[in-house]
């Protein structure tokens, strides 16, 4: 996990949280981009701060690729195993 996943606050943790139990195996890029993108709306988190939660996570970045095709290229045990590692849900 990078360690940079310890500055993400409280509302970017529950998100991860919420999104690792939603993220279903084979969902294409745009799938994965509704996905967060509609997850960060309905828990009031800005999309900057959701889009950054995922790359922090993934990249220990706040930035980088397209999430939705990014996410949907890697293996959807590991996107979910990171995120609920970084959320603090294991």
């Amino acid at each position: 996990m990078p360690p940079e996943a310890a500055d993400l606050d409280a509302g970017q943790r529950r998100y991860l949280a919420v999104v690792a139990e939603r993220l279903e195996d084979g969902m294409d890029g745009d799938a994965v981009q509704d996905l967060l993108y509609s997850t960060a709306v309905e828990l009031g988190l800005k999309p900057k701060a959701a889009f950054g939660a995922v790359y922090t996570a993934l990249l220990g970045r706040r930035s980088g690729p397209k999430a939705g095709p990014f996410v949907a290229g890697l293996d959807a045990g590991f996107v979910q195993g990171r995120f609920l590692d970084v959320s603090g849900d294991t």
